[in-house]
């Protein structure tokens, strides 16, 4: 018995010393190497997402650039970041939105070295921190835009795209008509059910009002796009209590805190505001409209929406994935849209 023990004590230790060690370290290193993989797999994961909300960023921003300058065909812009290395590109839109804004005396309409471009969007910087733009645009100058910083880019481009939207509410709410075919948001150039001529003035909805500035200017922003939104969906459930969609909507997505509230990713609260900016709500297909718990229904749902906002007349940059990933900066350009739709109805409600 003795000698077993004795036996059985020296295998043991020499398992442990020899290959008993060698399948232990091993085990080891594949836990190590899987927990890297693990680790490399998810930031590839996130690099890719990023990357993908960039490029969605950078293709509705270009869509946006390429209406506003009515470029068509082989004029149009084919990538963001490398059309607006020579300035000329950035200082066409500041002159579009901002007539007379550029002195193009000043431009180098030749710009054959980085140098010359650099001037050109060290310019266009410093027109966008003045009046009427007043952006803030720390950290970003001309270099930045010649070497093509997709992320200062995309930010300065966003600035431009959001300055439009809210100066032509302003346009809509003063009654007043602006020079260029796409400027008005939220109305198509194609004719549809929204895009009637005979707007006007007159058929702007009592309650929507821009807000006063601490200086007296009167300023249309986030803040105010976000009242007239929660008014016109607080008015949406207080008078259609028997609609069909009161039974797919929860009366807890009725208002919206930010732009970024998670109830929004299932699109039900834009679909009641775009039913009671289009009236009648039998324009909504409601059977349509999923709960929208899975990512696949918000998808759905996001769909629906960019599709029926542009079928009456919007004009509409988002992307369904952006809905659905709570992208606030798409977001405010759909709420803008939709808002815009308002003006021109011959049925006046109150917003």
């Amino acid at each position: 018995m003795e000698y077993n023990k004795a036996f059985s004590t020296l295998m043991y230790n020499m398992w442990r010393s020899g290959v008993g060690a060698e399948a232990l370290e091993k085990e080891r290193m594949d836990k190590e190497v899987g927990a890297s993989r693990r680790v490399a797999a998810s930031t590839a994961t996130a690099i890719r997402d990023v990357s993908s909300a960039k490029e969605r960023m950078e293709s509705q921003l270009r869509n946006w650039v390429n209406r506003l300058l009515k470029y068509k065909g082989n004029s149009r812009v084919g990538r963001l970041y490398s059309a607006v290395n020579d300035g000329l590109l950035l200082l066409r839109v500041l002159d579009t939105l901002s007539k007379g804004i550029v002195d193009w005396k000043k431009v180098e309409m030749n710009p054959t070295n980085q140098f010359k471009c650099i001037s050109n969007n060290n310019y266009a910087v410093a027109l966008a921190t003045q009046a009427p733009f007043l952006f803030s645009l720390v950290g970003i100058a001309g270099v930045d835009l010649v070497r093509g910083n997709e992320k200062l880019t995309l930010a300065l481009v966003w600035q431009l795209m959001r300055f439009q939207l809210f100066k032509n509410l302003d346009l809509l709410l003063s009654g007043k008509k602006s020079n260029h075919r796409s400027s008005v948001i939220g109305r198509s150039t194609a004719s549809g059910p929204s895009s009637s001529s005979s707007s006007s003035s007159s058929s702007i909805k009592p309650t929507l009002t821009r807000a006063r500035t601490g200086s007296g200017n009167k300023r249309f922003n986030e803040k105010t796009l976000l009242e007239h939104a929660n008014k016109a969906v607080h008015c949406a459930f207080r008078e259609c209590k028997g609609a069909e969609w009161r039974e797919i909507v929860s009366e807890s997505c009725a208002r919206l805190s930010s732009f970024s509230d998670t109830h929004l990713a299932n699109s039900h609260y834009m679909l009641v505001l775009l039913t009671w900016v289009i009236h009648p709500s039998s324009s909504i297909p409601w059977k349509l409209v999923t709960p929208g718990r899975s990512a696949n229904e918000k998808n759905d749902n996001a769909k629906l929406l960019i599709s029926l906002a542009r079928k009456h007349g919007a004009t509409v940059y988002i992307m369904p994935r952006d809905i659905v990933e709570l992208k606030t900066d798409m977001i405010v350009t759909l709420f803008a849209a939709i808002l815009g739709l308002s003006v021109g109805k011959k049925k006046k409600r109150n917003l």
